[in-house]
């Protein structure tokens, strides 16, 4: 069948074929393809479609990855970031550090008590 196909249409039974706005599928398979490829060379003749690949209507160069596009993005705001961090980081621990307290609340107080304290006078 696929033989009889190949002598009706040619070349073209190959290849994917648009009828309007939609797409079908080639008349010849890429599977029989091969297949009466095989044979037309193994009986000894030449095979007049080899310059034809069986599916190149399909072919397209691959979009990549999201990641990789905005990976130069993501480093510029990476070190934009970083470059007052030192600072940011001192503050925060200042922040942190508990401040000279009284000796009643030194006394009575834990240390998580104390810095509760000292955060609710700092607000």
């Amino acid at each position: 069948m696929a033989s009889r196909v190949l002598k009706q249409l040619g070349e073209k039974a190959f290849q994917p074929l648009k009828i309007g706005d939609i797409w079908h599928k080639p008349a010849i398979s890429a599977k029989n393809f091969a297949k009466l490829r095989r044979q037309t060379v193994g009986e000894g003749r030449e095979w007049e479609f080899d310059q034809i690949s069986p599916r190149a209507g399909y072919q397209r160069k691959p979009k990549g990855h999201k990641h990789d596009k905005l990976a130069a993005l993501r480093q510029d705001e990476i070190q934009k970031n970083l470059d007052g961090m030192a600072e940011r980081i001192q503050t925060y621990r200042d922040s942190r550090k508990l401040k000279e307290a009284s000796i009643l609340d030194q006394l009575l107080l834990t240390p998580k008590q104390r810095r509760l304290k000292q955060y609710r006078e700092t607000k």
